[in-house]
């Protein structure tokens, strides 16, 4: 128990490294970024595909759907921008 809390700890560090500052609504967003819910799932993570009234997002790490599922979610969700590589931070 005490190992996977510490893993948790560890990813949400690596995860909010990667994150800005400021929360940004989703039809902020261009298509191909990638985005953070960093509450949900202890950070899930979605690339948005498209954004008009609704945003269809995929999802890439959420554990209760496979891999790569388009969803439709709301355009005024509000999310952290997030950068797959440090490269990007540019």
């Amino acid at each position: 128990m005490g190992n996977q809390r510490f893993l948790n700890k560890l990813n949400a560090w690596n995860i909010m490294t990667k994150i800005g500052k400021k929360r940004v609504r989703l039809s902020t967003l261009e298509a191909g970024d990638y985005f953070i819910f960093p509450n949900l799932y202890g950070g899930l993570i979605g690339t948005l595909i498209e954004c008009s009234i609704n945003a269809t997002v995929k999802w890439v790490n959420h554990p209760e759907k496979p891999k790569g599922k388009k969803e439709v979610i709301s355009s005024n969700s509000e999310v952290f921008r997030y950068h797959e590589n440090n490269n990007n931070n540019k």
